[in-house]
């Protein structure tokens, strides 16, 4: 089969109609036909001979050609039939090249009980699921030490946001305790094809360690001090007592505890403050 022109719409465009392949809306697919995008993308990776390495969501492969030409292990996650066959009948010869159809978020873990958690992850994440895609990383421990994600913009600035900004929210929180995240660039419309009408950014997340210990817990308590930014941590950490079963009545002291105001806003919660709270709530919450 003929390399893939990564670099040509039109190239693209002709594969597609000779293999009657249409780009779905609802899987977020935009080629990226920037090179130099890809080149950045891939060197910021930094693979290590030896590393297993996932990709997500690799379309016809445009990262997938350039990270076989690592001495790396890599397996492929693609959710389009469509777009796997492609994958498979250009790189199935490859012996260190592994294709996995299929819901990345409902896929992952049992390939990771079959092989361990990756090395490195990287991918252009659909804009619809990349939120559920990170949380799903979170959630249930994947603790590659590096990844390079592409996501829109705002799913960006949320990652990246501070306490005390508007943007700063559970989600901006359980990033912040997982992984230490640079941003490495924009990428605009005419870097994919098709165009898409938002702005792309380039992430890196580099693993903390020690990770979260108990993610599952540790995204139950936050999201539930979290749960109304317009109230403050007192209530909302009365409510979610409520909701675990817990007396109320215990909120004051787990307070005291944490030296966490009652009467500060969630946005304002550092790092430092969550795990402070969930030290204390997994000793108290039935779920625990």
């Amino acid at each position: 089969m003929q390399p893939i022109d990564h670099d040509s719409p039109r190239a693209i465009k002709r594969l597609l109609n000779e293999r009657n392949l249409t780009v779905k809306k609802r899987f977020g697919q935009n080629f990226l036909i920037n090179r130099g995008a890809r080149h950045k993308i891939i060197d910021a990776l930094e693979c290590e001979n030896g590393d297993l390495v996932w990709e997500v969501g690799p379309g016809i492969g445009s990262l997938t050609d350039l990270l076989l030409t690592k001495e790396i292990r890599l397996i492929t996650f693609e959710i389009d039939y469509g777009f796997a066959g492609v994958l498979g009948e250009h790189f199935q010869n490859r012996g260190n090249f592994e294709l996995v159809t299929g819901d990345f978020i409902n896929t992952w873990q049992n390939v990771a009980q079959r092989v361990g958690y990756p090395d490195k992850i990287v991918g252009n994440l659909p804009y619809r699921c990349a939120a559920a895609i990170i949380l799903s990383l979170f959630r249930h421990g994947n603790n590659a030490l590096r990844a390079v994600f592409t996501v829109q913009k705002e799913v960006a600035l949320r990652m990246t946001a501070l306490p005390g900004t508007h943007l700063y929210s559970s989600f901006s929180a359980l990033c912040r305790l997982k992984w230490s995240i640079t941003n490495i660039g924009d990428l605009h419309a005419g870097s994919f094809f098709p165009p898409p009408r938002v702005i792309s950014t380039i992430l890196v997340l580099e693993a903390k360690t020690p990770p979260p210990s108990n993610p599952r817990l540790v995204m139950l308590i936050t999201r539930g001090i979290f749960a109304n930014r317009r109230k403050t941590v007192k209530n909302n950490l009365i409510r979610f007592l409520e909701e675990q079963g817990v007396s109320p009545h215990l909120c004051g002291e787990i307070l005291d505890l944490t030296g966490v105001r009652g009467d500060s806003r969630p946005e304002t919660l550092t790092e430092e403050h969550i795990l402070s709270l969930v030290g204390v709530l997994s000793g108290i919450l039935p779920s625990s």
